[in-house]
């Protein structure tokens, strides 16, 4: 018989906006230059990610993210992340900068698990971190067209991951234009509590709808991280109360933001489970919802 959860646990997302302007931070044409971005952009993002990770480590070890999420095309030098994760020993979540190979260009991110993580007694810096990479399956319209001016090819990257972080639950992916990929979603039914979505995206308010309609189709949170030149990023979850549901929404734009939010994972899956009677913290279960409680 398996042992009922006594408890709530909840995963502490540190959830970063800086604020990227694609306008800006990378070149007009493939002119003898490369698709990257420029250092100014760069120095700028890295100087306002410094000092939210310093907001963070400032709060405590009870009061601090588990897991830092960045925007889609965020970084240029993963070692500057690297470096973050190992000296804070929190999951960092975070697009990269594109990455160009010959004429081929993908558009991936990057997942930093610092070797102190699940320590209890973590506050000494980490060694190293394992590291993982996903990748964007569709390009948006203005991607590829960029692509087009720089002479690159597009390749798409077709994989779909789920990050078992234990305690935490599982996590699921997608950059951007893959939030509207259905087929991924329908893996990611019955697997999932949590969904990170990295964007740099304009038309936030489309984001938000679809993070209200995945939350409640595959049941599970919903993390949005944009540049803050655009901002909607939110924290959504399918509680049955809606003034729950979004422990975070940020609107405007050239915001900064750093938030630290709790989203349920115990009394998640215990839902999921369908292990509840009496009172429901949650909404109704989607139509053929089946919890698929296997070991990676």
């Amino acid at each position: 018989m398996r042992k009922e959860i006594k408890y709530e646990n909840f995963l502490k997302i540190g959830l970063v906006q800086p604020i990227i302007n694609e306008d800006t931070a990378w070149p007009k044409s493939g002119e003898g230059n490369a698709l990257k971005m420029n250092l100014v952009d760069i120095k700028y993002i890295e100087r306002q990610i410094k000092g939210a990770v310093n907001d963070f480590m400032e709060r405590g070890e009870s009061e601090k993210p588990d897991i830092v999420v960045l925007p889609e095309l965020c970084i240029s030098d993963e070692y500057f992340i690297e470096k973050l994760a190992k000296m804070s020993n929190m999951i960092f979540v975070t697009g990269r900068d594109f990455f160009l190979k010959d004429n081929n260009v993908k558009n991936i991110a990057e997942v930093f698990i610092p070797s102190k993580f699940a320590e209890k007694d973590n506050v000494k810096p980490s060694g190293f971190c394992y590291k993982f990479i996903f990748g964007k399956k569709y390009f948006s319209h203005t991607e590829e067209e960029t692509f087009k001016d720089f002479g690159l090819k597009g390749v798409s990257c077709p994989d779909v991951y789920i990050l078992d972080s234990e305690k935490f639950g599982r996590i699921g992916f997608a950059i951007c234009a893959d939030f509207f990929d259905m087929m991924r979603f329908c893996l990611y039914k019955n697997n999932i509590q949590h969904l990170f979505i990295l964007a740099l995206n304009r038309d936030v308010e489309t984001f938000q709808h679809l993070a209200e309609t995945i939350s409640r189709t595959v049941f599970c949170n919903v993390v949005v991280c944009n540049t803050g030149h655009y901002g909607g990023s939110l924290v959504y979850t399918p509680y049955k109360d809606t003034f729950k549901r979004y422990s975070f929404l940020n609107k405007g734009m050239d915001m900064i933001e750093s938030q630290v939010i709790s989203i349920p994972v115990d009394s998640l899956i215990k839902f999921q489970k369908k292990e509840v009677k009496g009172k429901r913290l949650f909404k109704s279960l989607p139509p053929g919802y089946n919890y698929l409680d296997f070991k990676f």
